[in-house]
C-alpha cells in the first residue's frame, strides 16, 4: 500500500463500495484503500494456493532466453502491482460523486470523457508508474527489452476486469486516440488534483512503449504461453475482486479454495472398496499373467492387468504432462483413470485438484453416481466433489456490463461468485463444453475459472467425439497449458488418435498402454460380438428392420437399436409399441430423459427375464452401463461404431450379435465439417468393416489425421495453424479464438427448461418440482447463510432439480414463467408428458425442438 499512498494524495477520502438499504440510503461504505488491501489480500491468498511464482518461472523460461535475477524479481512486483492499481481509477471525481455519493470530493467534469469509468484510468497509472520504475531500477537493456511488452500486457489486464476480454487491439487503439490521449494530458498537466506523483507518461513514450508489444516474434508454443499467461492473470484478478467485494458485502472472510490438500484420506476410502483390494492382491500374487492364460471368463483379469501396465508405465513418466489412456471398450477405464489420478496427486506432490471431463451430461451423471458409490461412506468427502452439467455462467447484457463498471453494482458480484463456486472445489466432474468454456471463453464469467485449471490432474474421456476440424489446435493448447499451469493431462478412449501427428515433438505424449494390441486382439475384447452388415443396403430398411428386430427378440434376449436422428429412435418406437403380441418388453432413450426416467430404464433392462428391446439415440454409446445380446445401430463415425459395440455382450458371457444398418445420412447430423462422416471413412468403406473386426485403429486415424494434417496444419495462407496462432492467439483475439475452438455450432446450441411438475424420485418419495424451483431462488437470495453450509444446500438442490431440467433447441421467443442463470422455469409441466414419457410433438408446438443428435 505504500506504492499508492505515494501516488494518490489523501486517498482516505475516496472510496470503493457502499451498501445501500431498500429505501436507497446508504448503511456502509468501503474505502478505496480498504478494498485495495482486500484484493492484494486474496490475490496474495490465491497466488500462494496455485504456486503462481513458479508459473512465472516456467513463463519466462518458455519465453526468453534467459532473464536476470533482477529482471525475475521486478518482474514478479509487477504482477503483484496488478492488484494494487486496479482500481485506483476510482478517484475519477465523476464516479466519487455519482457512483459513491462521496460529498468530501469536489465535482469535476475533467474525465467528462469516460464519464463514471475508471479502469482505463487505472491502466494508465499503471504504465506511467512501471516504466519509471523499470527504467530506474533495472539494469540490463536485455531486460528492459523483455519487460516492456508486460508493462502493456498487465495494464490490459487491469483495464479489462470489469468487462469481458476484447481484443487486445482494441485496447491499444483506445490508448492511442481520444480516451487514452485525453486522460494522459490531464495527467501531465497536473489537473488531476488527487495525482501527486509526478507523471511522466507522454503521449509519445506511450507509442514507443507500445511498439515493443508490436516487434515481439514469438513461435506457435509462445503466443499459446502469453494467452495463458494474460488469461490466469486476469482471472486471479477478477476472482480477487469478486472475493474482496463478495466480503465486503457479506461481512464474511472467504476460506475456501477448493485444494485436494489430504489425498491420502481420499485414496485411503478408494483403496478399500472390494474392486481395488481386489487389485491390489491380484498385483501381489499374479501379476503379470501371459496373456495366453486369461480366459474369456476372466473379464476382470484383464481389467486388472490394464490399470496395472497404465499405473507401472505412469510412475516411470510421472514428471511428463500429456499421458494417452487406450484401452478397450468394457476394460474398466473410468476405474483406471480415478487410480492414475490418485497416483499422480500422491505422487507428484505439487497438484491440488481432479477433473474428470466427459462429452455427455449422461455419463457426468453416471460417474457421480460411481464417486457415490465408492465415497458414500464419507459425508465430508462426498461433500468435496461436485457436478458441474454446464460452467455456462450468469450473463449478463452490455447494458448491464456497462453499468457494473459505473455504479458498482455488488449484488452481480454475489451472484457471479456463487455461480462459480463451485470451481472451488478439489473434485469436479463436468464436460468437455463446459472446460472448454472455461479455457476458450472470452467473458468475464468464463475466464474467472481459468486460475482453477493450475496444479490440477485432467481426465479428458472420448476427446475424439467432437469436431475433428480443431484436433490440432486443442493439442497444441493442451500441451502448452499443461507446461505452463502444471496441469497432468490424461486423455483417454478405446479409439484414441495419436495426437502429436498433429502437434510434432512439442511435450510428447506418454502412452501408457506400451502394447495395446495385447488386449484389443485378446478374445474378451475382439471377437466378443459377431458383425452383420446384411441390412446395410436393405432398400427397404423400415420394414426390414422392424421384422429384423422382432425376429431376433425372442427367449429372454436383449436387444438395443440405437438410430442417430431421435426423430427416426422415436418413430421406431411407436411402431414397436403399435405392434401386437410383442415377445418382450419395450423401452427408449434419449437425452431427453431425466436422471430418474434414465436409471428406471437401466434398472429394468438388469433386471428383465422376459427379454426387452431398447430403442435409443446416440445417448447410449460412451458409458452407458449396460449389458445387451443383439445390438443394431445406424452407421456414422468409426469410433461411435466401436463404442456401440461395447454395449454388447460386455460382460463376455455369450455370443454377441450387431447388425449396422443405414437409414439416416450421418451428414445430416453432423454439421461440422468432420471428415469422419465421408463414405471413405465409414462402414460403406470395406477397409473400414476391416479395421473395426480387427481393431486397427491406428490405421484408421493415420488416415483421418493424415486429411486433417494436410487441410489445415500445413497450409500456409488465413485458413493454417500457424496463423491462427499468430494473428489470433498471440494477438489476443479473444472472441475469434473462441469461435474457433467451439465444441458445438450455434445451431446446436441447447438452452435448459425446467418443466416443474409432480414425479416419484423412484424411492417411492414424492418430488415437487414447483416448490423445489422455490427453494433454490430463495437459497440464491440468501447472502446471509454461511458460505460452506450454502454450498452443501445447492448442491442437494440443484441435483435435485436435474430431475426436471431438458435440454431444447435456443428458442427467442420461449414463452417461460421464471429464469434464474440460462435455467428457464415452466410452471405447468405436467402438460408435456404423456405416460411419463416426453409428448414430443407437444413439446415443439408449444416451446421448441429438441437438440437432435443427443
Amino acid at each position: 500500500m505504500k506504492i499508492i499512498e505515494t501516488i494518490i494524495k489523501d486517498i482516505e477520502r475516496y472510496h470503493a463500495h457502499i451498501v445501500e438499504n431498500k429505501e436507497k440510503e446508504i448503511i456502509r461504505r468501503e474505502l478505496l484503500t480498504e478494498h485495495i488491501e482486500c484484493t492484494e489480500k486474496y490475490f496474495e491468498i490465491l497466488a500462494k494456493e496455485k504456486q503462481l511464482r513458479k508459473m512465472l518461472e516456467r513463463f519466462i523460461e518458455e519465453m526468453f532466453e534467459e532473464l536476470s535475477e533482477e529482471g525475475t524479481q521486478f518482474f514478479w512486483e509487477m504482477i503483484k502491482g496488478i492488484p494494487l492499481f486496479h482500481d485506483l481509477g476510482k478517484i475519477n471525481p465523476d464516479f466519487q460523486k455519482r457512483a459513491m455519493q462521496n460529498s468530501e470530493i469536489t465535482e469535476s467534469n475533467m474525465f467528462s470523457h469516460l464519464g463514471r469509468k475508471h479502469s482505463l484510468l487505472s491502466a494508465i497509472m499503471y504504465i506511467d508508474y512501471y516504466k519509471e520504475e523499470l527504467r530506474r531500477r533495472v539494469k540490463a537493456k536485455a531486460d528492459k527489452e523483455k519487460l516492456r511488452p508486460f508493462i502493456i500486457y498487465h495494464s490490459y489486464v487491469i483495464a479489462q476486469h470489469h468487462s469481458d476480454l476484447k481484443d487486445f487491439q482494441g485496447f491499444i487503439t483506445l490508448l492511442k486516440e481520444k480516451a487514452g490521449k485525453d486522460a494522459i494530458d490531464i495527467f501531465l498537466e497536473g489537473k488531476c488534483e488527487a495525482y501527486q506523483k509526478e507523471f511522466r507518461l507522454t503521449n509519445q513514450s506511450l507509442l514507443n512503449l507500445l511498439k515493443t508489444v508490436d516487434n515481439t516474434d514469438w513461435s506457435k508454443e509462445q503466443n499459446i504461453v502469453l494467452y495463458a499467461y494474460v488469461k490466469l492473470l486476469y482471472s486471479f484478478l477478477v476472482a480477487s475482486d469478486y472475493y474482496a467485494t463478495t466480503e465486503f458485502m457479506s461481512q464474511m472472510e472467504i476460506r475456501q479454495f477448493g485444494n485436494l490438500d489430504e489425498i491420502e484420506k481420499w485414496m485411503d476410502i478408494y483403496e478399500s472398496t472390494d474392486v481395488m483390494k481386489s487389485v491390489r492382491n491380484y498385483q501381489k500374487e499374479q501379476y503379470p499373467k501371459p496373456i495366453e492364460k486369461i480366459g474369456k471368463k476372466d473379464m476382470n483379469d484383464l481389467r486388472t492387468e490394464i490399470l496395472t501396465d497404465a499405473e507401472k508405465v505412469l510412475m516411470e513418466n510421472k514428471n511428463s504432462s500429456i499421458f494417452y489412456l487406450e484401452a478397450p471398450t468394457g476394460s474398466g477405464k473410468s476405474n483406471t483413470a480415478m487410480d492414475l489420478s490418485f497416483q499422480l496427486v500422491k505422487n507428484c506432490g505439487n497438484l491440488h485438484k481432479i477433473y474428470y471431463i466427459y462429452p455427455f451430461n449422461t455419463l457426468v451423471e453416471q460417474n457421480m453416481e460411481n464417486l457415490r458409490k465408492v465415497f458414500g461412506g464419507s459425508k465430508e468427502i462426498l461433500e468435496q466433489i461436485t457436478v458441474i452439467n454446464s460452467l455456462t455462467p450468469i450473463k449478463m447484457s452490455q447494458r448491464q456490463k456497462k453499468a457494473e463498471e459505473e455504479t458498482e453494482d455488488t449484488l452481480y458480484y454475489q451472484r457471479a461468485l456463487l455461480d462459480r463456486q463451485f470451481l472451488n472445489y478439489p473434485m469436479i466432474i463436468s464436460t468437455h463444453v463446459s472446460l472448454f468454456d472455461v479455457m476458450f471463453g472470452n467473458t468475464k464469467e468464463s475466464a474467472f475459472g481459468f486460475h482453477q485449471l493450475m496444479n490440477s490432474v485432467i481426465v479428458l474421456d472420448e476427446i475424439q467425439s467432437y469436431k475433428n476440424g480443431i484436433w490440432g489446435e486443442m493439442i497444441y493448447f493442451l500441451k502448452q497449458f499443461a507446461s505452463l499451469l502444471n496441469m497432468k493431462i490424461i486423455i483417454m478412449s478405446a479409439t484414441l488418435p495419436n495426437l502429436d501427428i498433429l502437434s510434432g515433438s512439442t511435450y510428447k505424449a506418454v502412452e501408457l498402454m506400451k502394447n495395446r494390441d495385447k488386449y484389443y486382439s485378446h478374445v474378451c475384447f475382439k471377437n466378443r460380438v459377431k458383425i452383420s452388415y446384411e441390412l446395410l443396403m436393405s432398400p427397404n430398411i423400415q420394414e426390414d428392420l422392424v421384422r429384423h428386430v422382432l425376429k431376433k427378440a425372442t427367449d429372454g434376449k436383449k436387444v438395443l437399436v440405437e438410430f442417430i436422428k431421435k426423430e427416426s429412435a422415436s418413430n421406431f418406437f411407436e411402431c414397436l409399441k403399435e405392434k401386437d403380441n410383442l415377445p418382450c418388453d419395450v423401452e427408449y432413450m434419449s437425452g431427453e430423459d431425466s436422471i430418474i426416467e434414465r436409471s428406471r430404464i437401466l434398472h429394468r433392462i438388469k433386471e428383465s427375464t422376459r427379454g426387452i428391446i431398447l430403442v435409443a439415440t446416440q445417448v447410449v454409446e460412451a458409458g452407458v452401463d449396460i449389458d445387451m445380446d443383439i445390438g443394431y445401430k445406424n452407421i456414422s463415425k468409426l469410433d461411435s461404431e466401436e463404442q456401440f459395440m461395447g454395449r454388447i455382450n460386455r460382460s463376455c458371457q455369450r455370443e454377441g450379435e450387431v447388425y449396422f444398418f443405414k437409414l439416416d445420412e450421418g451428414s445430416g447430423i453432423y454439421r461440422d465439417g468432420d471428415i469422419r462422416i465421408e463414405k471413405r471413412f465409414t462402414l460403406e468403406n470395406d477397409e473400414m468393416k476391416n479395421i473395426l473386426l480387427e481393431k486397427e485403429f491406428s490405421l484408421y486415424y493415420e488416415k483421418i489425421l493424415d486429411v486433417l494434417k494436410r487441410n489445415r496444419n500445413d497450409l500456409s495462407n488465413d485458413s493454417g495453424l500457424d496463423c491462427f496462432f499468430e494473428n489470433r492467439v498471440g494477438k489476443l483475439n479473444w472472441f475469434k479464438v473462441k469461435e474457433k475452438m467451439k465444441l458445438i455450432e450455434e445451431d446446436n446450441w441447447s438452452m435448459s427448461v425446467y418443466l416443474a411438475r409432480e414425479i416419484d424420485d423412484g424411492q417411492g418419495n414424492k418430488l415437487d418440482g414447483k416448490k423445489l424451483w422455490q427453494e433454490y431462488v430463495e437459497l440464491l437470495k440468501d447472502f446471509s447463510m454461511n458460505y460452506a453450509k450454502k454450498k452443501v444446500k445447492l448442491s442437494e438442490v440443484i441435483s435435485k432439480m436435474n430431475c426436471f431440467i431438458y435440454q431444447i433447441k435456443r428458442n427467442s421467443d420461449l414463452n417461460y414463467n421464471d429464469k434464474v442463470g440460462e435455467i428457464f422455469y415452466i410452471e405447468e409441466g405436467e402438460k408435456y408428458f404423456k405416460n411419463g414419457k416426453l409428448d414430443r410433438k407437444k413439446i415443439q408446438s408449444e416451446i421448441g425442438e429438441f437438440v437432435d443428435f443427443i
